[in-house]
């Protein structure tokens, strides 16, 4: 009796096993309920970058990463900044040393196990930091014997030689002049006036001592040992310019299209106000960046769009008629040297 009251009860749980795992539909047809898992696709291949926008200081760098659905793992990565292909294949990125101003289109192509491809992109958004200005610094020591100081000309330019520039919180040629005496690469400087070069004054440390021109714009100086510091001396009315600083102060255009000798590139300068143009290279050299007119003097500050986050500049005086500025050049790489540039057209 045990035995054969064993032998029903398995057949029972047997039943209700079968009975778990099939489902009947109609009378005689039944079907396995659930299927097996596996690994194959889950739907279309989908990717999207995040983030979507980024917005960076000139000089930063920014993370990104896809993100992949669907498709047949596993997924191979190809990202790019515009047209450039990026070494890295992995689904996260670090985008670094981003100088060059302006906008940034960002790819990546997502292709799967089984030749499937999808596309995703984003922006990043590289501007100009605010300059930040620290005046209290303390010098580099010297030696007791020599003492380093730092001029102060008045109404006085010393163009060139520039290896970084800043906006002061206050119109006083002191803090440029004692920014020059903290910082060791400093050589000479030059303070210019507001409203020359935006709404506030500017402060050009230079590491080389450029000559010295007279002009109302600017206060320069150079560093010297073996003399005391002398207090700021009060600003005064600025005398009579001459005829040339007369016919130019704050009045050069420079708008229209220019060409520096034989070098085989068109520049072409478009007003933005005030004192400011862009400016734009093409032919030999591709490039993009803003130009400064301060009288009948230009600053243009550049970034090559065929030669990497290479930059450089142009420091000119434009003659008496307006058709003709030499002046200097230089870049990053290092070179500088001397230019002339003529103006072709406009006004």
């Amino acid at each position: 009796m045990k035995q054969a009251f064993r032998a029903q009860s398995f057949f029972l749980f047997f039943l209700l096993g079968i009975s778990t795992l099939w489902g009947q539909q109609q009378p005689g047809h039944w079907r396995l309920v659930g299927s097996p898992s596996g690994n194959g696709a889950s739907g279309p291949l989908t990717a999207r970058i995040e983030p979507a926008e980024s917005e960076v200081e000139s000089g930063g760098s920014v993370k990104m990463k896809a993100i992949v659905s669907g498709g047949t793992p596993p997924y191979s990565y190809e990202w790019r900044n515009g047209d450039k292909l990026s070494p890295v294949t992995t689904a996260g990125i670090a985008w670094s040393d981003l100088n060059r101003l302006g906008d940034r289109d960002i790819r990546v192509i997502v292709r799967d196990a089984a030749g499937n491809t999808v596309e995703a992109h984003a922006a990043i958004h590289v501007h100009a930091g605010e300059p930040t200005v620290t005046v209290q610094m303390a010098p580099e020591p010297a030696a007791p014997s020599q003492p380093t100081t730092v001029s102060q000309e008045l109404q006085t330019n010393r163009p060139g030689g520039d290896y970084r520039y800043f906006d002061l919180a206050s119109a006083d040629p002191a803090l440029c002049q004692q920014q020059c005496l903290n910082e060791s690469k400093c050589a000479a400087w030059t303070y210019v006036n507001p409203g020359l070069q935006g709404s506030q004054a500017r402060c050009w440390l230079k590491s080389t001592i450029p000559g010295p021109t007279r002009d109302a714009c600017c206060v320069s100086g150079t560093k010297e040992p073996n003399s005391p510091v002398q207090p700021s001396p009060q600003p005064s009315a600025p005398s009579q310019p001459t005829t040339s600083e007369s016919k130019f102060f704050r009045t050069v255009s420079i708008a229209g299209t220019w060409q520096p000798g034989a070098r085989g590139e068109t520049w072409t300068f478009t007003a933005l106000g005030g004192d400011r143009y862009k400016a734009v290279a093409r032919g030999s050299v591709n490039a993009t960046g803003i130009a400064t007119v301060m009288g009948n003097r230009v600053r243009i500050d550049y970034t090559w769009q065929d030669r990497g986050e290479h930059t450089g500049y142009y420091q000119l005086t434009v003659d008496a008629n307006g058709r003709k500025a030499t002046g200097r050049f230089g870049d990053d790489r290092p070179q500088e040297g001397s230019i002339t540039m003529m103006h072709n057209a406009g006004p």
